[in-house]
């Protein structure tokens, strides 16, 4: 996370090009003010609350989507679910990769749909293209399916559009997206 996350948020509070450096990032300039908090932190406690954040937002998705899909004993669907997917996701746990953020909350997005909490849907559907740009696709594609996502995803895609210019000059975010 060095020099990718850290890079880039130290680069986003020095208003300077987020995509330059050692191997530029792959992220919307969303990601450089979300990781922000973990960087402004001694960097072994950042690096570790990141990773726990992680951690816990899988285990957490994981366990919301298995509660949806077997309400009346979720515990050991779980237990497997865990057993099969923990081994799968450990590499980038242990790297501090995004990739384990981005899982946990495509679950907990997934979770929501299925409970029709449309909201809260749109809302991580929002946090999760945040977190990646591969969040996209599911926000441009559950609207054809879950009709009450429609006008709750313009919704979150405009506060998306518009949150990183709560926390920069308008020129340079706009030079950054």
């Amino acid at each position: 996370t060095i020099n990718s996350y850290h890079y880039a948020a130290s680069q986003w509070w020095a208003g300077l090009s987020l995509y330059a450096g050692p191997g530029g990032m792959n992220y919307l300039p969303h990601f450089a003010v979300l990781f922000s908090p973990f960087h402004a932190l001694p960097l072994w406690l950042g690096e570790v609350l990141w990773r726990l954040l992680s951690a816990v937002t899988l285990a957490g998705g994981l366990w919301q989507i298995i509660r949806a899909l077997f309400r009346a004993a979720p515990e050991r669907p779980f237990f497997w679910a865990t057993l099969t997917a923990m081994p799968l996701c450990m590499s980038a746990l242990r790297n501090g990769n995004a990739n384990a953020l981005f899982g946990g909350v495509t679950l907990l997005a997934i979770a929501a749909i299925l409970e029709r909490r449309w909201w809260l849907a749109a809302g991580l559907m929002a946090v999760l293209t945040a977190t990646k740009p591969l969040g996209i696709v599911l926000m441009m594609l559950a609207p054809l399916f879950y009709a009450p996502l429609r006008g709750r995803l313009l919704v979150a895609l405009l506060g998306l559009a518009l949150f990183p210019f709560l926390f920069g000059r308008p020129e340079y975010v706009w030079s950054q997206y």
